[in-house]
């Protein structure tokens, strides 16, 4: 859609995390549409790339888009409740700030990287021990 392209990269045997299906994809859809709509900003085409893996315990959703990027200088700002780089109208501000309480939430974290080209988030959530999914049972 609008020319963006959605790649996916997804490792095929991850451990199981316990999370809340709805508020995690949610996270997930707010990702692809900031990427989609920084993407749109630009040139009108580009790609977002959504890939998973695991390492340490955890297991990582990474969506990287290959846009503008954000500028360093309000990199940390980006999580504020109600700070946007969209025009008037366009947005709330509120979409990675509620990501990051969405992650937090389930444990983990949702915090941004520098790539070599366009901004790649990483949405951190502790992979489940034996002991968790036991209890689950």
């Amino acid at each position: 859609r609008d020319g963006v392209e959605i790649v996916e990269q997804l490792e095929p045997h991850l451990p199981p995390v316990y999370v809340q299906a709805g508020p995690i994809q949610q996270v997930l859809l707010n990702l692809v549409q900031n990427g989609r709509d920084a993407l749109r900003g630009g040139a009108g085409f580009g790609r977002i790339v959504v890939r998973t893996w695991h390492d340490d315990g955890a297991v990582r959703l990474i969506v990287e888009d290959d846009g503008p990027g954000v500028p360093r200088n309000i990199r940390e700002r980006i999580f504020e409740p109600f700070f946007t780089t969209k025009e008037k109208g366009k947005g709330t501000g509120l979409g990675l700030s509620v990501c990051r309480t969405i992650a937090a939430a389930h444990g983990g974290d949702l915090f941004i990287q520098e790539p070599e080209r366009g901004t790649r988030f990483v949405l951190h959530l502790p992979a489940a021990d034996s002991a968790a999914r036991t209890a689950l049972n």
